[in-house]
């Protein structure tokens, strides 16, 4: 199983739409795709990112992302997610 791990330093510089893109490409040479957020802050919900990388995939969210297997990680807090973290008084354990 081959991974690919997409990554930025900031905020809206492209990581969400270059992930979808990544997997809709691949999608369209028949493999099997998923796409995962490992943490997500200012969610309540099914994250946004993952959303939109379903949006650009052109497919619907999965029982795996209703369940939030995809982001299994979420804070309320709309902050970095050691901020949020310690204001939700949580712990990211990376294990």
């Amino acid at each position: 199983m081959a991974s690919f791990f997409v990554t930025g330093i900031d905020t809206d510089i492209g990581k969400t739409v270059v992930t979808g893109t990544i997997a809709k490409f691949l999608l369209s040479k028949g493999l099997n795709v998923t796409t995962m957020k490992p943490v997500q802050t200012g969610c309540t919900g099914i994250a946004e990112d993952i959303l939109e990388h379903r949006s650009i995939m052109g497919i619907e969210p999965d029982d795996f992302d209703k369940e939030g297997v995809t982001v299994p990680v979420v804070f309320k807090y709309p902050a970095s997610p050691h901020l949020a973290a310690e204001l939700e008084g949580k712990v990211v354990d990376l294990d």
